[in-house]
């Protein structure tokens, strides 16, 4: 999350290093900027197991899971049409 905030406020700073800007469109490479949020993506997928596993051994049965999983979904997808 501090890497995330870090690099989506770069554009304010002038004379940072070259490899922690995003990257030119023409250029093959990335740099810091262009690797945080893929990586950040990266680790809360593997963390989605561990959640779902802590749930079933409360006692959550797979259809309450499921079900907040749906919820959860739309909530994002309608925060994301009226955010964006």
């Amino acid at each position: 999350m501090f890497l995330m905030i870090f690099v989506n406020d770069l554009w304010t700073l002038s004379g940072i290093p070259e490899w922690l800007e995003h990257t030119a469109t023409n250029t093959d490479g990335m740099g810091l900027a262009d690797i945080v949020f893929p990586a950040f993506l990266v680790v809360m997928g593997m963390s989605l197991p561990f959640a779902i596993q802590n749930r079933m051994d409360k006692g959550e049965s797979k259809i309450k899971i499921s079900w907040h999983i749906i919820l959860r979904s739309f909530a994002l997808i309608v925060m994301g049409v009226f955010y964006g």
